[in-house]
């Protein structure tokens, strides 16, 4: 890990395993699908610091906020997938990620470890995997400035190049800071609601299998043809629920203190109408995932 990725996971706890003991399949699938932010995919490009970049291929780092540390991870939990071939043509870089990539090579390591009698192995994996299809259910990793229409995007990225890059530098970090923001909210309603241990509409979100059947069967273009096209889907609008509640909520500028939200009551109605939505997406593509890797 980063020294910078220390101060959200703070109040992590991690439990010792003595050797032989036996633990839950779903306890080890669960800690592992965090695992890939602690620094698996960090520095893996050829202009990063240390040795390790040359080693690899993937070249220079196509993109990532240089404001964090663990920004090198970027192009490896993110895929702008359904661009138009104008912002391909005129932004190259966006086609460069490897999110997809990750998933299927974690999967066939989970096959592979279940099939030669590696069931621990084969459940990290699957956890590692998970990870990647996780993170491209959340807009702001499939698509790189939700709200901003084709002739905007085009606008920013022509001044750009004429030598007047503050508009787009802006319209970034304005995507950067609701990222970042609506994931405290979104962690922080999370923790009292499973603090308080009741029935809650977040909870039955992740779990309404129903909604599982909507999809086709998992295949080695899931990530691109079906949970990054519906995040890019639903990117204009949740990334405008953001900025609505935005406007009545202080913006803060660190995760951990900012992790708190304690005046936050958490009633935004249409906010959390987004919210939950895109949590059935995540809690759907999760199982459907791990599904395929249980499969004989």
């Amino acid at each position: 890990m980063v020294e910078q990725t220390l101060s959200p996971w703070n109040r992590q706890r991690f439990i010792r395993v003595a050797d032989g003991e036996k633990v839950a399949a779903l306890a080890v699938l669960a800690s592992a699908a965090d695992e890939p932010d602690y620094g698996h995919d960090i520095n893996l490009f050829s202009d990063n610091p240390g040795e390790v970049g040359a080693l690899y291929g993937f070249g220079p780092q196509p993109f990532g906020d240089a404001r964090f540390q663990y920004s090198s991870q970027a192009p490896f939990h993110m895929g702008f997938f359904h661009e138009s071939a104008v912002v391909y043509a005129a932004a190259r870089f966006l086609q460069r990620s490897w999110p997809d990539w990750r998933a299927y090579q974690y999967l066939g390591l989970a096959r592979l470890a279940f099939a030669s009698g590696h069931p621990y192995w084969g459940y990290r994996f699957l956890g590692w995997g998970v990870h990647h299809v996780q993170d491209l259910t959340q807009p702001y990793h499939a698509k790189p400035l939700p709200g901003v229409e084709l002739p905007s995007l085009l606008l920013l990225e022509g001044k750009a190049l004429a030598g007047f890059a503050d508009d787009k530098k802006a319209s970034i970090e304005r995507v950067a800071t609701r990222h970042m923001e609506i994931e405290k909210y979104q962690s922080t309603w999370l923790r009292r609601v499973l603090r308080a241990g009741q029935a809650h509409p977040m909870l039955a979100a992740y779990g309404d299998v129903a909604e599982d059947k909507q999809y086709p069967p998992y295949s080695v273009d899931y990530l691109r043809e079906v949970v990054s096209a519906e995040s890019v889907e639903d990117s204009a609008a949740f990334d405008e629920a953001i900025g609505q509640w935005l406007e009545t909520a202080p913006v803060t500028s660190d995760f951990s203190s900012g992790n708190q939200l304690q005046r936050e009551t958490f009633e935004h109605p249409a906010l959390n109408q987004q919210l939950f939505k895109l949590l059935g997406h995540f809690g759907a593509h999760s199982r459907i995932y791990v599904r395929t890797g249980l499969a004989p």
